[in-house]
């Protein structure tokens, strides 16, 4: 056996030190809960915590009091709303006040990739337009020496130790993965130290027999520790799905600081190695919701995603939502009040500002409030048409920029000289002034307002039955 395999407790103690940059990648899949709990079981402290969408472990790692800065691109538990601990340490510093260094999606893919190439910087077609520019001094601006052209540029991130969970690995430490994917490979190449978590020890012999699966070759990984259901509630492709009860779940106990302190000190702190809780719970998920799985025709990382897909202009329509958006369709999904002294800490960017940026067509879809439709909103975080002046065209944004937003009151588009928002469509039932009571300015009515037509059995049928038969989103 290599002495590279070794157990989580042995891992963390020996390469996750007081004060290190630390990232557990994945990108809502193979997310490495057991490794976090293993830093807070062992009271790891100061540490920045890097990773592009801090869920439910960073949540549990911040609440612990292990972590001095944040350092991310979307901070939220997916599809359910706010990580609770990460907001009373931000807006009242308990259990300690926690440092925000935040970008896009983008820009936290493209801080890997420079790590990674050893380069000192990586240049990017996005933050133009968006207030995240003059809240993080790390994102500046350069000049194209072959074309003139301005670009984004964000400086390399090179972490202290990567933990990346994976579906198998040999005792070298290749580590195998399929499905989704986020950035771990570029994760694994831009740190000091790398700690594979496998679902399984296979022999080398496996690994060879497919190479394509092996994402991170054995030369660069320092530990391999065996541990089955060490992603959980997250999910490992081919082992178990996502616990989407334990996301859920989640919001209650970590809305309330007694909850949290309990959960921590029951069921994190209170366990050792796996844990039979871990195990128990990950069991239950196993194949649960095989039936319900609907492959893809191709699987790409966050890297393709926004180099290829995005910036490349293959991507047609983006779907947005925000807490805010005002009259020029410019998106609030950052902060309620003073970025630096929040009201209400909100998760990000994510990839929001690229989609708003490279999209040739963008939709957004939210509620409609005074609140969430004011005259001027706290932060512009993803760019719509930014003002009057239409500063689309003035940045080079290749995408038209917003073309519907759609409420539960109506469907707006944008004027075109003005680019701004104005009424199209009223639902039946909802009358103008109805509209008007709930924005924040006289926003402008089309002369030929139409009353949409309600959907029909048979389209709210392929919502219900095909598309979301879990009913995870429409529950």
């Amino acid at each position: 056996m290599s002495g590279k395999v070794m157990t989580m407790a042995r891992a963390v103690g020996e390469f996750v030190r007081d004060g290190d940059t630390v990232v557990i990648e994945g990108f809502t899949h193979l997310i490495c809960f057991a490794a976090g709990h293993e830093i807070i079981r062992q009271k790891k402290r100061d540490l920045v915590a890097c990773r592009l969408t801090p869920d439910l472990i960073y949540d549990q790692m911040v609440a612990a009091g292990c972590v001095r800065k944040l350092v991310f691109s979307w901070a939220g538990n997916p599809g359910v709303g706010s990580l609770f601990g990460l907001r009373r340490a931000v807006e009242d510093g308990i259990p300690r006040n926690v440092e925000i260094e935040e970008y896009s999606h983008f820009g936290m893919v493209a801080r890997f990739m420079a790590g990674a190439s050893k380069l000192p910087f990586m240049h990017l077609k996005t933050f133009e337009g968006s207030d995240l520019p003059k809240k993080n001094r790390n994102i500046k601006f350069i000049r194209c020496p072959y074309t003139g052209k301005r670009y984004a540029t964000v400086p390399a991130l090179n972490p202290d130790v990567a933990v990346i969970h994976v579906q198998r690995a040999d005792e070298e430490g290749n580590a195998q993965i399929w499905g989704l994917m986020g950035v771990q490979r570029e994760a694994a190449f831009a740190s000091k130290k790398i700690v594979i978590v496998a679902e399984e020890l296979v022999p080398g012999d496996v690994v060879r027999a497919d190479p394509n699966r092996t994402l991170i070759p054995g030369l660069i990984v320092d530990a391999v520790v065996i541990e089955p259901f060490a992603a959980h509630p997250s999910y490992a492709l081919g082992y178990y799905d996502r616990d989407n009860d334990f996301y859920i779940e989640w919001a209650k106990v970590s809305k309330d600081k007694a909850g949290l302190d309990r959960y921590l000190a029951e069921w994190v702190t209170g366990l050792s190695g796996r844990g039979e809780y871990r195990e128990k719970l990950g069991a239950e998920c196993l194949k649960k919701l095989e039936a319900d799985i609907r492959p893809s025709g191709s699987v790409c990382s966050m890297v393709e995603v926004f180099n290829y897909y995005l910036q490349g202009g293959l991507i047609d329509v983006g779907f947005l939502g925000g807490a805010q958006v005002d009259r020029f369709g410019n998106i609030n999904s950052t902060v309620i009040g003073d970025y630096d002294r929040p009201t209400v800490r909100l998760p990000g960017s994510g990839g929001a500002c690229e989609i708003a940026i490279h999209a040739k067509k963008v939709i957004l879809v939210l509620k409609q409030s005074s609140k969430s439709f004011p005259e001027e909103i706290d932060f512009i975080t993803s760019p719509g048409f930014i003002d009057e002046a239409n500063s689309r065209s003035r940045y080079g944004f290749p995408g038209q920029g917003p073309s519907l937003i759609i409420t539960d009151f109506g469907v707006y588009g944008f004027t075109k000289n003005t680019h701004e928002m104005i009424l199209q469509e009223i639902y039946p039932g909802v009358a103008v002034k109805d509209i008007k009571a709930n924005i924040g300015w006289d926003v402008k009515v089309s002369r030929r307002l139409e009353t949409t037509v309600p959907p029909i059995a048979e389209e709210l049928q392929i919502v219900r039955r095909d598309l979301d038969p879990g009913r995870i989103h429409l529950r």
